[in-house]
């Protein structure tokens, strides 16, 4: 093959490697697992950035624990990573204790809805949570009717707001990266590698811009860069 584009790129398991290695353009979306080799470009969204943007306006509402709920070994990706660690080190910024529980990522709704029971039975049962995969946020709050003010998880938030059940929904804030139009910039940058005359050694990193729908009672911040 001449080139390729590729989303949740997992260390050792899909052949990316090689193609890397065979010096075959790949461009990454939201980057490459950790060890593996560079591959010709990345286009990354700024989860720090807008995880940072969405915990600090759960905490301004009053949000004072946070769980994440983020892909187990089933997806080793970069961004699984990335919005972990970004949750982590905001809530450490913040003085807002964060606790990870991981889930399948071809866990079922009635599975979420038991991790998510679990979750709130706990001592230290948050009152924010955030969902790392498309949808999970929706079915939680459709289960178990959170989202509310009143409700037992004021606070809840998706990484991959899907843009019917999430991003529309007045009750979630949803981080919206319009996956679409973002394979399409994929495309474009797979077209002109394949062009260039010589591989390269260093990747073209390219941030791809996203937008932050806040739920209706989140006091959203100024430079959130969503509604």
């Amino acid at each position: 093959m001449d080139g390729a584009a590729v989303a949740d790129w997992e260390s050792g398991h899909n052949g990316v490697e090689e193609l890397v290695r065979a010096q075959v353009p790949v461009v990454a979306a939201d980057g490459a697992p950790p060890g593996a080799p560079n591959p010709a470009a990345i286009l990354q969204v700024d989860y720090r950035g807008q995880l940072e943007r969405v915990l600090r306006s759960a905490h301004a509402g009053g949000a004072s624990r946070v769980a994440v709920v983020a892909p187990d070994e089933s997806l080793l990706s970069r961004w699984t990573i990335d919005v972990i660690s970004s949750c982590e080190a905001v809530g450490a910024h913040l003085d807002l204790p964060v606790t990870t529980a991981r889930f399948p990522i071809f866990g079922t709704s009635e599975e979420l809805t038991v991790l998510v029971r679990e979750l709130l039975a706990s001592a230290t049962a948050p009152d924010c949570i955030v969902f790392a995969g498309q949808n999970l946020a929706g079915y939680a709050a459709s289960n178990l009717q959170l989202g509310t003010p009143d409700s037992a998880v004021p606070w809840i938030a998706s990484c991959a707001g899907d843009p019917f059940t999430e991003v529309a929904a007045p009750t979630i804030t949803a981080i919206f990266a319009n996956p679409m139009a973002m394979g399409a910039r994929c495309a474009e940058l797979l077209h002109g590698l394949v062009a260039e005359a010589t591989a390269r050694t260093e990747p073209l990193v390219e941030e791809w811009p996203s937008s932050i729908a806040f739920a209706d009672h989140w006091p959203a911040p100024s430079d959130s860069g969503g509604e």
